[in-house]
Parts: structure tokens; sequence; C-alpha cells
């Protein structure tokens, strides 16, 4: 959780260790097989420029490659994935079926 004066700004998890979603993706591949973080559930209540980017750095600082994933038409966390770097290395499905861009970021 990212704090504002008195108000959340951002929230998101990073999950350390394999992620099930993760094991089959089609157009593309990972590009290492090594341990990771998983960002998911980044969310902003719109109010600070630039507070996803800063908390996908966070992430990026805490030791491990980042995977993450994104629907289609989130161009905003698309954005902010490939502005820090991150490459788009397929589609993954979640566990309902629907399909994600998937994201992956080499360890810092």
């Amino acid at each position: 959780m990212v704090m504002g004066e008195e108000t959340i700004q951002a929230v998101f998890c990073l999950i350390p260790g394999d992620d099930p979603t993760y094991h089959h993706i089609e157009d593309g591949a990972w590009p290492e097989d090594v341990p990771y973080a998983t960002i998911h559930r980044l969310a902003s209540a719109g109010h600070v420029g630039g507070i996803g980017r800063l908390c996908v750095q966070w992430c990026l600082q805490q030791g491990l490659p980042v995977r993450a994933d994104t629907h289609a038409d989130n161009t905003y966390m698309q954005h902010t994935l490939e502005a820090c770097g991150f490459v788009r290395c397929g589609t993954i499905y979640t566990e309902d079926g629907t399909p994600r861009w998937a994201y992956y970021h080499y360890a810092i």
C-alpha cells in the first residue's frame, strides 16, 4: 500500500515463488527459468501521476526477476511495465481462462 497525506494512493501485491498461472505461455516464452516474484493487483487511486511506476520500481528492487500480466485493454499498465523495462513474453491464461499479456523483467 502506498499512502498519500492521509489516503491510500496505490495498492499492489508482490508474491515471490512459482505462480501456476504462468506454467503455460503462448505466442512466446519466458526468457529464463529461475525463481521469480509476481506483481498482482496493482491499482491506483488516480490522484498521483507516476504512482504505478513507483510501485513497479519498488518491486524490481527486491532482488528477484519479476513477472506480471495485464489485460490487453489495460494500456496504462502496459505502458507502466514497458517504461520500467519489462518485455512482453507472450500470452498466459488466468484460472478462469481469460487471456492476459505476460511481461518479464530480469533481476536488477
